[in-house]
């Protein structure tokens, strides 16, 4: 009986060290934040756009709404957002965003970053205007 109760303490305790080690996420660079960003801009409902992609720090974090994400991206049927250039380095980026159906949102906008955990971005703040 002893025998029994001490390989499944075993077994329990390879198991639960196997879903620990599994359940560690992967960080998230900065190009693919911006990236998943404005592919989800492209989402008709963009819900948790805020929470998924800026940083519990930004000021749109929790005040921003998904119909319009500050500098103006409207989420029309008729806009389709894409980032042609991702430039820059250390935790700003300039990002050429192009979307069809609204040729005024065309343009270079300034993504600062921030760090959350070892190795995962989130946005900070979009400005519109090219790194100098």
């Amino acid at each position: 009986m002893k025998k029994i109760i001490l390989i499944s303490a075993v077994i329990l305790l390879v198991i639960s060290s196997f879903s620990l080690i599994g359940c560690k996420e992967e960080g998230m660079s900065i190009d693919d934040r911006i990236n998943a960003f404005v592919s989800d801009l492209n989402d008709s409902t963009r819900n948790g756009i805020f929470k998924e992609h800026f940083h519990s720090d930004s000021e749109v974090y929790s005040t921003g709404s998904e119909g319009t994400i500050e500098p103006v991206f409207p989420n029309d049927s008729s806009e389709s957002y894409s980032q042609t250039s991702i430039s820059g380095s250390g935790s700003s980026r300039s990002v050429y965003i192009d979307c069809a159906g609204d040729d005024s949102v065309d343009g270079t906008y300034t993504f600062s970053m921030k760090e959350e955990d070892e190795d995962d971005w989130y946005i900070l703040s979009i400005n519109p205007g090219a790194l100098d």
